[in-house]
């Protein structure tokens, strides 16, 4: 049956080996319907990630905690502002010279303390918990939600490039936006976020650099990756590697217009990577007496950090299938459309056009799978699936692109099922919390449905200045969604999003087709 199954699709496949032409009604400006789909997809993703306010734990915590020292008292040192009340308030700190400091790599906070900075006269009573509620709040959206915004965009991009129809890319984006652990990691204060889309426009910058261009554009293009990829590793150091790929491929596709472009791509992108570099030494050297020494090195309560490699160490196969497969934290099992990516990418190699793109996808995907698995902390902690895995989302997404592009109704059918599956599921983690404890080993089954079908939702009650969580719930600083700042309860605190959803839905539906509906009925009068 199974084989049966299997030739069936890839007799599908094969029929529709090019991409299926646009739908009749009137012919329309391909810019046009692509700025449309972008503007959509956009919105409905911005309504996605604002509307939920995951509030505290150890890891937001000591990234904000590190924001506030920046901006009230221009310190990188967090011995005030990781107290309340006298009480820690996250355990992941770093010792250093009797001073305590962020364990994280300093990139997000970085990135961060700007718009906290401009944001606190607006606040009232900034150091409150109220008002650290506010700043950490804007501070998600501005430094997560809007990151992974533009990393959907990024993807409907890159998917149209490597050559998918626009509903293929745009299925992409949405499968990646909604429909996997993004949605969570958008609405928290990880670096995981920022990362990703750092390392997806690194990406695409040197898809584009596959084009001859102008001497403006190149360097343009180098700044793209080499800003990208250096802030990408100030962020989360492990992306080091999938910097490295991405910047080689760069390299490549500038070798094809010669030894002068190389070298103006080189140069672009070796500056501003140094850039980048000189601000992680920086912080470094002020933090921990050396441009080499990083957060990690001095980090408490830890142990597993000291085995290997900052607790990097071989590969564990058995943690690999719990990283794919297993209900605690399994990829495939929280969405089970990701499976079909290999498929993609194998259609991505044999094009020629898209190989070098494809095997460059393939080989991050791998690396982090591999990265992960070597990890003594490889669970991530209170998190919604491998986190550590977050930025290779983007790469299995754009895989899914060439098989939509190339399917017919069946598999398309089977598609939009899968992507259902995992947009549930990614639904009731948000609306529960974005930070399920790992004391639940099916989380699944055991905390996101039972709390979301009787309207348990936001349950996170650990605010910005708590060590645990409290027994009681805040309506300001702990967890809330916007449904519920209005005076709804439960479940009925969602409509307002669907709500949203849907005009979003429908005035996108109308723009789309109006202009081949006018066009028609004009052409039919001139008859």
């Amino acid at each position: 049956m199974f084989a049966r199954s299997t030739s069936g699709i890839k007799k599908c496949l094969s029929r529709h080996q090019r991409p299926c032409p646009p739908s009749p009604g009137g012919k329309q400006d391909p810019s046009a319907r692509h700025r449309r789909a972008a503007w959509a997809i956009a919105l409905i993703l911005f309504a996605a990630y604002t509307y939920f306010y995951q509030a505290g734990g150890w890891n937001p915590n000591s990234r904000f905690a590190l924001v506030r020292a920046i901006v009230e008292q221009g310190t990188l040192r967090i011995d005030d502002t990781a107290l309340f009340e006298g009480q820690l308030i996250t355990g992941d700190l770093a010792q250093s010279e009797d001073h305590i400091y962020s364990d994280k790599a300093p990139g997000l906070a970085l990135f961060a303390a700007p718009l906290v900075a401009l944001s606190q006269p607006f606040v009232t009573d900034p150091q409150s918990p109220a008002g650290i509620a506010w700043l950490s709040y804007l501070a998600t959206v501005y430094a997560a939600g809007l990151p992974t915004i533009i990393t959907a965009l990024i993807i409907l991009h890159a998917a149209t490039r490597l050559g998918a129809t626009l509903h293929a890319a745009a299925m992409a984006a949405l499968v990646f936006g909604l429909g996997t652990p993004a949605w969570c990691y958008s609405t928290l204060f990880y670096g995981h976020a920022l990362t990703t889309t750092c390392l997806t426009g690194a990406f695409a910058a040197s898809l584009a650099l596959a084009d001859p261009s102008s001497a403006q554009r190149d360097w343009l293009l180098a700044t793209a990756v080499g800003l990208g990829g250096g802030w990408a590793t100030v962020t989360e150091y492990p992306t080091v590697v999938p910097v490295a790929l991405t910047t080689l491929l760069a390299l490549w596709h500038a070798s094809e217009g010669g030894r002068l472009r190389v070298f103006r791509v080189a140069s672009g992108i070796a500056i501003w990577a140094s850039i980048c570099a000189g601000v992680l030494a920086w912080y470094n050297d002020s933090a921990f007496g050396s441009p080499l020494q990083i957060g990690y090195s001095s980090v408490s309560g830890f142990e597993g950090m000291s085995q290997g490699f900052f607790g990097i160490g071989r590969p564990d196969y058995r943690v690999m299938r719990q990283i794919l497969f297993g209900p605690f934290r399994g990829l495939f099992y929280l969405t089970p459309l990701l499976m079909a990516a290999p498929v993609g990418f194998l259609l991505l190699v044999r094009d020629r056009r898209s190989r070098l793109a494809g095997l460059t996808g393939a080989s991050i995907i791998i690396f982090y799978l591999i990265f992960n698995a070597s990890y003594y902390y490889w669970d991530g902690g209170w998190s919604y699936g491998p986190r550590h895995m977050a930025p290779a989302l983007p790469f299995l997404c754009i895989a899914l692109a060439p098989i939509w592009s190339r399917a017919c109704s069946m598999v398309r059918a089977g598609f939009l099922v899968a992507a259902l599956c995992g947009t549930t599921t990614a639904f009731m983690a948000v609306s529960v919390t974005a930070q399920p404890p790992d004391t639940y080993l099916r989380p699944v089954s055991e905390l996101f449905w039972p709390n979301f079908i009787q309207g348990n939702l936001s349950m996170n009650w650990q605010s910005y200045l708590e060590y645990l969580p409290r027994d009681e719930r805040n309506q300001t600083s702990h967890a809330w969604n916007i449904g519920e700042q209005m005076g709804l309860s439960g479940l009925p605190s969602l409509a307002p999003l669907v709500t949203a959803w849907s005009l979003i839905g429908i005035i996108w539906w109308k723009r789309n087709h109006q202009p081949a509906s006018n066009e028609t009925a004009v052409r039919g009068k001139n008859e």
